[in-house]
């Protein structure tokens, strides 16, 4: 009877130690998902925030040729931007 209590509690022990190494398992998993997240959220501000500089950019070049009577050149960095903003839709 007692060999038999012995057993039982050693399955028992066995199945928390499982337990144990499946949650920290489960921790280490979850963590480094988070960790990828937020690798790729910083990669995705990096390309909006280029993105936007580039704009900024094409807008001012554009306003720069307006300013100085050119305005097929505007026009052009106009339409070149609207075509690339239809593309990345």
């Amino acid at each position: 009877m007692f060999n038999f209590i012995i057993k039982i509690l050693t399955i028992i022990e066995g199945k928390f130690k499982y337990l144990e190494a499946k949650l920290k398992y489960q921790e280490t998993h979850w963590e480094n998902k988070a960790k990828e997240s937020i690798i790729n959220l910083k990669k995705y501000l990096r390309e909006v925030e280029t993105r936007k500089s580039k704009t900024k950019k094409e807008f001012q070049q554009a306003i720069n040729f307006a300013k100085k009577g050119q305005k097929e050149e505007s026009l052009k960095i106009l339409r070149q931007w609207k075509q690339e903003r239809k593309l990345n839709k």
